[in-house]
Order: structure tokens, then C-alpha cells, then sequence
């Protein structure tokens, strides 16, 4: 464990230790051989005089706690707030049921604020992770009558997260997808232009584009690529003099009798019968 992550815990225990009227002096802390423990000698002077050697410790499991910091990491990334809010109450319901000191549970929500604190750092910033302890403050909160109000307070800030996390996601997924599409009307007569091409150049994978236009415009990448080719490509028979050749070539087709293909699979007639019915009134 985190050298610092250590020393926020010792001081939550000796402050938890020393009776509001009292004053602390000092406290230590040390580790044991099997698994990890904290020991904490706390001094203090109180109602009855110098108290010394008051000591508290704590064994705890790093290795589960890692494993739930690692779940609820994953969940605030993707999950919903239904599995976030099963996944803060489940682990609370659990070390109530092993009779988990409350230090031991503190020590656990510490590691789990850290975690929170540097996944919204990381993925949306500074600002964000003052919003959050605007909207979910703990500072100075580690006293709570029960386990059930520290449940409720750190599923709080939990859920606060996750809604962070899915906003920047959201706005993110926007961005990405307006890219493409910003992409396909500028570039449609590229030939070369694909799924591959596009997802290369604004650095996502094929298939996670793919899935995003499909739910973003709710049509395939091929299918707006098309629509926008075939559009023109219409325009263009009935308000310019190209010749079919050209206009193949003008909106991505290399090859004309493919053009034609196309163009009569989307429009129910051949770019000659369009232009002409068009003449014809």
C-alpha cells in the first residue's frame, strides 16, 4: 500500500481515538510480516489526564481490497448505476456480516476515494474532480453515527462519479462521431475512404466506430457513406451535363458500371432512366 495511503489512515485513527475533549500528541505506525496490519500508539491528554499507550490495530486483506477497488473501478468506466450501487452496498452487507471493524472499513473507502479520485483525474480532468467534491463532499466526514450512513455517503460519492465518467463519455462518443461524419461529407469521393481509413485517423478501433454511428444516426457507416455518394451523385445528373463516367468518379466509383449498380440499387432506376425522367418532366 501507497506510503501516503498509509499515513491518511494513521491520522484517521488517531483522531478517531481521541475523545472530542481530548487532545492528541503523537501516534505511530507499523507493519506486520504476515498479511498487513496497522498498529497505532496514540497519546493524547484528556478529561483524566496524560493516557499513553493507547494502541488500535487493524489487519486487513490488500489483496481483496485491491480486487474491489479494481470492480468498482471498472463499473464507474461502464457500468450502470444500478451495478454500482449493488457493487457499494454488497461490499458494505459483506463486512458487516465478518463484523469488520469500522477503522478496517475506513481503511477499505480510502483506497476506494483514492482509486475514484485518480480514474476522474485521468479520463476527464482537473476540473472534474473538483466538481466531485463539490457535489460529494467527504472532507472532514469520517465520523458517521453508523455503517449505514457511511454506506450511503460513499455510495454518494460513487454514483457521482459514474455520472462524471458517463457524461465525458457521452460528449466524447459525440465528438468521435461528428469526426466521421464531418469525414464522409468532405471526403466521399476518396475511393480509398472506409471504416478502417476513418477509425486510423481519429484513433478508435473499426468496430467500436462502427457501433457508435450505428447509434449515434442509427444507420451503418457503409449506408451513410452511400446515401451521401448517391445523393450527389443524383444532384449531379439532374443539374450539371457530366456524363455518368464522370460522376462515378466524382463521388468515390472507380469502376462505372458498379457506379450504376449502386446507384440503381438506391434510387429503384439507372442513372441514364433518372436523368432522363427528369428531361422528360
Amino acid at each position: 500500500m501507497g506510503r501516503w495511503v498509509v499515513a491518511v489512515f494513521a491520522v484517521l485513527a488517531a483522531l478517531w481515538l481521541v475523545p472530542a475533549q481530548g487532545r492528541a500528541l503523537g501516534f505511530e505506525v507499523s507493519g506486520s510480516r504476515e498479511g498487513q496490519s496497522l498498529n497505532v500508539l496514540v497519546e493524547y491528554d484528556g478529561e483524566y489526564g496524560r493516557v499513553s499507550a493507547c494502541v488500535f490495530k487493524v489487519t486487513f486483506d490488500q489483496e481483496r481490497i485491491q480486487t474491489v477497488v479494481n470492480e468498482i473501478e471498472g463499473l464507474l468506466r461502464s457500468g450502470t448505476q444500478e451495478e454500482v450501487r449493488d457493487c457499494v452496498c454488497g461490499l458494505f452487507n459483506q463486512m458487516e456480516q465478518e463484523d469488520s471493524p469500522v477503522m478496517t472499513i475506513q481503511l477499505v473507502m480510502v483506497q476506494i476515494i483514492a482509486a475514484v479520485f485518480r480514474l476522474v483525474y485521468a479520463v476527464v480532468g482537473g476540473e472534474a474532480v473538483e466538481s466531485l467534491q463539490k457535489a460529494s463532499p467527504l472532507q472532514n466526514q469520517w465520523f458517521f453515527e453508523n455503517t449505514r450512513e457511511m454506506q450511503e455517503r460513499y455510495l454518494t460519492f460513487c454514483l457521482a462519479a459514474r455520472d462524471l465518467l458517463a457524461e465525458h463519455r457521452k460528449k466524447s462518443s459525440s465528438v468521435i462521431c461528428d469526426m466521421a461524419l464531418d469525414i464522409i461529407d468532405n471526403r466521399f469521393s476518396d475511393p480509398s475512404l472506409s471504416l478502417n481509413s476513418i477509425s486510423g485517423e481519429i484513433s478508435v478501433s473499426p468496430n467500436y466506430l462502427s457501433s457508435l454511428m450505428k447509434r449515434s444516426t442509427g444507420s451503418t457507416f457503409i449506408d451513410l457513406l452511400t446515401k451521401k455518394r448517391m445523393e450527389t451523385a443524383k444532384s449531379l445528373l439532374l443539374e450539371t451535363q457530366m456524363k455518368v463516367r464522370e460522376i462515378s468518379e466524382k463521388c468515390g466509383y472507380n469502376d462505372q458500371h458498379y457506379f450504376s449498380y449502386c446507384f440503381k440499387k438506391y434510387e429503384g432506376v439507372s442513372p441514364n432512366a433518372c436523368r432522363r425522367q427528369h428531361e422528360e418532366g
